[in-house]
């Protein structure tokens, strides 16, 4: 995946513009031709879902941020404030991200070191500018990597399963008519034995059918038995 760099990106710093992470944050997730991959919430327009982690990491983010490391990007929406909305998936949500609304974006700021975040039951990661909890921090994005793999997991086992009953069809079907071929050939098979019959018994009642037109003939044979003649007329 290629991408040029935005207007934004060329311009100076500015205090009321939105920091290049969350610019590029913006232009992904309003991607619509990687909405399979990470787009808004289709329920909401305040929160965005990345569906699907592995693909994220491998395509998308080292053409925006020149890294694959799934972890540091989670660590880069804790920094900015965002908060994780779900266990199940990676679901993220902030008050001045919207759907539509890029004039809140200047309003999202990297937190200062040492800042906590505001309700820490939802904190995606430990900040990372907080240099006395090294330990918490890899601990955050081994979790955070191991709920990726687990979710990309559960992801293909969905569609292992779809693969799985749709080969249960297709052998139902080719059984069927694996079935239906049998019959058929067993059908076309005694047919060809009753014309097979029907032309042998056609073929000996037109030759008895010669023998009794001739009577002579069947005289001066005389009589036979087991094919010798025993007796002459």
């Amino acid at each position: 995946m290629k991408r040029k760099a935005s207007v934004l990106e060329r311009k100076p710093a500015d205090r009321n513009e939105p920091s290049q992470f969350i610019h590029k944050l913006y232009e992904i997730v309003d991607d619509k031709t990687t909405n399979h991959i990470i787009s808004w919430d289709p329920d909401g327009l305040q929160t965005f879902v990345v569906w699907r982690t592995v693909e994220c990491a491998r395509e998308i983010l080292p053409a925006y941020f020149k890294h694959s490391k799934l972890c540091s990007f989670v660590r880069q929406l804790n920094f900015y404030g965002f908060r994780k909305l779900s266990t199940c998936r990676f679901e993220f949500t902030h008050p001045s991200f919207k759907k539509g609304d890029e004039n809140l974006l200047s309003k999202i700021k990297r937190r200062p070191p040492g800042a906590t975040h505001s309700n820490p039951l939802h904190a995606i990661s430990v900040d990372a500018a907080s240099s006395s909890m090294p330990a918490n921090i890899n601990i955050t994005a081994a979790s955070t990597s191991a709920d990726a793999m687990v979710h990309e997991i559960l992801e293909e086992n969905k569609k292992l399963r779809r693969i799985n009953l749709e080969l249960n069809k297709e052998l139902l079907h080719t059984r069927h008519l694996y079935a239906q071929s049998v019959k058929v050939i067993e059908v076309a098979k005694s047919q060809c034995e009753f014309m097979a019959n029907l032309h042998k018994g056609k073929a000996k009642n037109e030759e008895l059918f010669r023998d009794t037109a001739h009577p002579a003939k069947i005289i001066s044979q005389g009589t036979r038995l087991f094919g010798v003649t025993i007796s002459r007329p």
